[in-house]
């Protein structure tokens, strides 16, 4: 394609947007949208949406347009909530209409449109959820306990073993290790499934960055050659293609395999396969049923396994910059737990200041810094302003856990916060309640997530103490950007805080 035809190409791109934008500008003449930033008359806000550290620019647009910003982009409506009250009012009080996906060229092309997370608000997409609840509401997670205790255990030893280094790399083990053994009775521990699903849960947080990709506003982008200028997001899906396959496939053909040879360790796999194996044997809907089950336990497995070890992140750093709240923490640990045991599921209610300081990682560096987006499925009007079929919507969840009018001094990790008189105080926001999404689309395996980070907050707490590097400059590390947020460096090392500590550690391990 010679230069000429090449300029041709991107003009005629250009007004395609102009004409498409001018068809949304007649649509919609007349009816009070939501105030939002002027844009470009073709590309809109597009290249106003920064590609680092989004969520910073949509608060700074909250504050002279309100907690409901309309952004124009290619045609795309596009609604950022950045209040509770916003989100509470749209996704989950009238989830009936809130709770579709808009279709993403960028999932297709790197093959995530396997998550039922992406899927359409649809049958399909409701087998899907079903088949998960069946698995991780909160009256089944108790029975994946043992799974827990050892994976923390094994962490515990290893970081004895290992002098304390890394734990910012090695706590991630914990949570994957966890997964894959509930998922598909795979017991291993090491970086092998960690880095999978870190590599494949990366995309998945950058394609969904607005404005990241231009396929995803000029979807025929996609039939072009990849040397083409602006066409590297070809080269961006190839690149991460095969980890996402290799993370939905590997596994799950393993327990399969297991089954038809009669050796198949107990797990979620195992016991969805024998469940359609009954149901549908012979059938043509067994290979469908068989599919679902298959994308079920992928999407399990890479979101427990990397949102819920970034949390675990942010809780090391949170205590090796805040020793005081460390010292708090400890010693309500040792007040309920003692020094003859480790912490255990059932000393959670007992735990008030714990809760306080998992709440507040939450809240202080939220790992989904804003909720995967929603669509409107028909026309809406909210507080007067008219809200588009089709429009998307995202919740900026950074905003609302960083308001200062409901959390004074937000940038500080303050536990303290969330209590009165020594109790869970009612009256805040419990950050879970916007962390794990909204409505329809709440995060399914939220309940799991919370047991394990739970049980590895306390572990950590009750046998190390939780050290800045001597040689960390600053007083802030930096995170990754993208829908999940993780930090890039964990800068902190963990000491034994007695004998005692490694005694209880080696003697459950052993």
């Amino acid at each position: 394609m010679n230069s000429l035809t090449l300029s041709s190409f991107w003009v005629t791109c250009a007004a395609i947007l102009g004409l498409l934008y001018k068809g949304w500008k007649r649509r919609t003449e007349g009816s009070k949208l939501p105030p939002g930033p002027k844009g470009h008359f073709i590309f809109g806000n597009f290249l106003q949406i920064p590609s680092v550290a989004p969520w910073l620019k949509f608060n700074e647009w909250s504050k002279i347009y309100g907690d409901v910003v309309l952004l124009r982009l290619p045609i795309q409506t596009t609604i950022i909530l950045c209040s509770t009250q916003s989100a509470f009012d749209l996704l989950d009080k009238r989830s009936n209409i809130y709770s579709d996906r808009p279709r993403s060229v960028m999932e297709e092309l790197t093959t995530w449109d396997f998550s039922f997370a992406f899927m359409p608000y649809s049958l399909r997409w409701r087998r899907h959820r079903r088949y998960f609840h069946q698995y991780f509401h909160q009256g089944v997670i108790q029975d994946y306990q043992d799974i827990q205790r050892h994976a923390v255990w094994s962490f515990l030893r290893g970081m004895i073993d290992n002098k304390g280094n890394n734990p910012g790399n090695e706590v991630r083990n914990i949570f994957s290790d966890i997964i894959i053994n509930v998922m598909y009775g795979i017991n291993t521990t090491g970086d092998e499934y960690a880095y999978l699903a870190e590599t494949s849960v990366r995309a998945f947080s950058e394609i969904h960055v607005p404005g990241m990709f231009w396929v995803e506003y000029l979807p025929s982008l996609r039939h072009l050659p990849g040397w083409l200028p602006g066409v590297q997001f070809k080269k961006y899906a190839q690149h991460y293609k095969p980890y996402i396959q290799k993370m939905i496939n590997q596994p799950f053909d393993m327990v399969k395999a297991a089954l038809e040879n009669g050796t198949a360790s107990p797990s979620v796999t195992a016991s969805l396969l024998k469940e359609i194996e009954e149901k549908y044997h012979g059938t043509p809907q067994q290979a469908e049923e068989e599919e679902i089950a298959k994308n079920v336990a992928g999407l399990g497995y890479a979101a427990a396994a990397d949102t819920t070890a970034s949390a675990a992140q942010v809780f090391l750093i949170a205590m090796a910059f805040y020793p005081e709240v460390q010292k708090k923490a400890q010693a309500e640990i040792e007040t309920v737990v003692g020094l003859g045991r480790l912490p255990d599921f059932g000393d959670g209610e007992h735990l008030p200041y714990i809760r306080a300081v998992m709440m507040e990682v939450l809240r202080w560096k939220p790992v989904v810094p804003f909720d995967t987006p929603h669509a409107v499925m028909e026309d809406d009007e909210y507080r007067g302003m008219f809200i588009p079929k089709g429009t998307i919507v995202i919740a900026n969840v950074w905003n609302m856990l960083h308001d200062p009018e409901v959390f004074p001094d937000p940038e500080t990790f303050n536990p303290s916060r969330f209590l009165n008189d020594g109790k869970l105080d009612p009256n805040i926001l419990d950050p879970s309640s916007v962390a794990f999404g909204f409505g329809r689309r709440i995060c399914p395996g939220r309940h799991l997530s919370d047991a394990s980070l739970f049980l590895t907050v306390t572990s950590i707490l009750h046998t190390f103490d939780i050290l800045l590097d001597p040689d960390f400059r600053g007083n802030d590390v930096e995170m990754l950007t993208g829908l999940i947020s993780a930090p890039i460096a964990v800068p902190c090392t963990l000491k034994l805080r007695s004998q005692t500590a490694e005694r209880l550690v080696r003697n459950v391990s052993d």
